[in-house]
């Protein structure tokens, strides 16, 4: 059994206890409210809120945990100021956002910035510098202050003051710099998302492709400058606007609300990024080939879809251009007649490039002459020809063409001044073959020797000839003039070589009588006048004289056959069945001496030339 001595000593231990208890509650809850300020402000700062807003948090949690009456947080810029970006108080006490003032004189402000460490102000009676008397006034006895850190620079100060008497509570110092700490992240996050902000700005600034963000109700929330290029808007024009009432043509609205709201419903559809090609509709009415890719873009609680876009009419025009030069080349390879090609060329030049094409060549005595013409519509190429060789205003196209042979220089009317050249033509047929021709290009055929004729581009719907329909056109030219000189310069080697031949026979045969009448005059004349001789021996030699009579007729013979061979001789090397005959009887009698069988079959109407005939005769034989 314990006696009183005993319970006497134990007093003091419990009351010890108990004070010890009290405390560790207290220090308990205060470390809870602190770690739950802290939770308020760190997920503010996760969430990526706007910094003002963060700063207000901030001088709100930071004035409440530490029991301050007011709260500032300060930025010090490079040439020694004091900003004052936010700020709470109970009663009022706190430096007002904006204030501007010099960081000169004994303030926490001043020392957290000359320091970077933390700071305590318990009384700011005698401090000098015109940020310590504007403190003084606001009615502020005491402060306690902690650096913001960004990339290890002092980048401002969170201050916390009291207009009490009695000094700031011991800790607040850790305390604010827990709060600090996270102002610091707030501000680096801020930075990263403007340095990115601005990233993301340049790429769509600087792309070629047209960058279009729709949210889920249509409306246009991004349009990038190659988009303000392509289409005709500005940006402020479109933003906030329905998409497809500005650049979606009239007849696939329907199809792209339908699929565009079955995006927004599942988050999927048979288009997203696929690489589509389909018209586009610009600002001004027009219509142009777009390349279109569609990506999807999640974010939390919306669902945005973003469209990357070219215009590629001009890829288009450049790989008909090339397919075109590529046909046009197997149509000259093939070529058997100039005009026939012309023809050919034309029709192949309206079919995706142009609306009608003419091609005009120099004849003798330096006139045109028409050899081709192609619309794009084949029924209008009777008007349209009537009209090209009319005498009225339509023959200004003609005029066109004589002017561009002549100079060498290409014509190139973008728009008639009467709107269309249908306007040119004098009657009713020919109207109806020029109707919604409103522009065309006239280029010469160039060739060695000068210009050969021109060719005639005639466009409708009043899109004029841009430089690459230009360059096509004149590629066009160059290719047509190409092919047209070969077939001069192969026409011209032909008829020399016709010459050359024709000459050679010619002295071939101016050869061959001079043999015939050398052999004539001369060897035949003799046999002749031996033949007789031989002939008048035989008559006076005697009857009796058989042998003599035999051998005499022996001789006699072969001195016919020598003269039947000098004969043929003197007719020019060939056969005189040729000559007396023709072709077909000496063909005939070449084929009976002939040492093997021979099948003739000739069917002629009439005796070719002599010429022909004995061209002919060697070349069997």
């Amino acid at each position: 059994m314990r006696d009183g001595t005993d319970n006497d000593a134990e007093q003091p231990l419990v009351g010890e206890t108990f004070r010890a208890s009290g405390q560790a509650r207290v220090d308990l809850h205060r470390l809870l409210e602190e770690q739950s300020a802290l939770r308020r402000v760190a997920t503010l700062v996760a969430r990526g809120a706007e910094a003002r807003e963060v700063f207000d948090v901030v001088c709100v949690e930071t004035g409440r945990l530490v029991g301050a009456t007011s709260v500032n947080l300060n930025r010090f810029t490079a040439d020694g100021l004091n900003v004052t970006l936010a700020g709470w108080s109970l009663r009022d006490t706190h430096v007002p956002t904006g204030t501007l003032l010099p960081l000169e004189g004994d303030t926490v402000n001043g020392q957290v910035q000359r320091t970077g460490a933390l700071s305590r102000f318990e009384s700011y009676d005698g401090a000098e510098g015109e940020l310590a008397e504007v403190i003084r006034q606001r009615g502020i006895r005491s402060e306690v202050g902690a650096p913001v850190i960004v990339e290890a620079h002092v980048w401002g100060a969170l201050v916390a003051g009291w207009d009490t008497p009695e000094p700031p509570p011991g800790g607040a110092e850790s305390r604010i710099a827990s709060f600090a700490e996270l102002v610091a992240a707030t501000i680096s996050t801020a930075a990263r998302r403007s340095e990115e902000d601005a990233r993301a700005r340049a790429s769509l600034e600087a792309a070629h492709d047209c960058i279009i963000t729709i949210d889920r109700a249509g409306l246009i929330v991004e349009f990038n400058p190659a988009a303000e290029r392509t289409f005709g808007y500005s940006r402020l024009e479109v933003l906030g606007r329905p998409m497809a009432e500005l650049i979606v043509p009239p007849s696939l609205r329907d199809r792209h609300h339908a699929g565009f709201a079955r995006y927004v419903d599942t988050g999927t559809g048979p288009v997203l990024r696929q690489k589509l090609e389909m018209p586009a509709l610009r600002a001004d009415g027009s219509e142009f080939l777009a390349e279109l890719t569609i990506v999807p873009v999640e974010l939390p609680g919306e669902r945005l879809a973003t469209g990357y876009l070219r215009d590629i009419t001009q890829v288009k025009k450049r790989e008909l251009g090339l397919r075109l030069l590529a046909e046009v080349g197997q149509l000259i390879a093939a070529a058997t007649s100039d005009d026939r090609l012309m023809r050919d060329v034309a029709q192949r030049a309206v079919s995706g490039f142009v609306d009608c094409c003419l091609i005009d060549l120099v004849a003798e005595g330096h006139e045109l002459r028409h050899v081709a013409l192609a619309p794009t519509e084949p029924e209008a190429e009777p008007a349209f020809a009537r009209a090209t060789r009319g005498h009225g205003s339509v023959e200004r196209l003609a005029e066109a063409a004589r002017r561009v042979t002549t100079s060498g220089a290409e014509e190139v009317v973008a728009v008639s001044d009467e709107g269309s050249l249908a306007t040119l033509a004098d009657d009713e047929d020919e109207r109806e073959g020029l109707n919604g021709f409103t522009s065309y290009a006239c280029i010469p055929l160039e060739a060695q020797d000068g210009c050969m004729g021109a060719v005639t581009f005639a466009r409708a719907g009043g899109s004029s000839f841009d430089e690459d329909d230009l360059s096509l056109g004149r590629d066009l030219a160059r290719r047509i003039a190409l092919a047209l000189d070969n077939s001069r310069l192969s026409r011209e080697r032909l008829r020399v070589l016709q010459e050359s031949r024709a000459r050679v026979l010619k002295a071939q045969d101016a050869e061959r009588k001079r043999l015939e009448r050398n052999l004539h005059d001369g060897a035949q004349q003799r046999l002749v006048a031996v033949g007789l001789d031989l002939e008048t021996l035989r008559a006076t030699v005697f009857a009796e004289s058989a042998s003599a009579q035999t051998e005499l007729e022996r001789i006699k013979g072969e001195l016919d056959a020598i003269l039947a061979e000098i004969r043929e001789i003197s007719q020019g090397l060939h056969p005189t069945l040729l000559y007396e005959a023709g072709l077909a009887a000496a063909l005939r009698s070449l084929a009976r001496r002939s040492p093997v069988p021979v099948d003739l079959q000739g069917h002629l109407d009439e005796r070719p030339p002599p010429s022909v005939e004995i061209a002919a005769y060697y070349v069997v034989s």
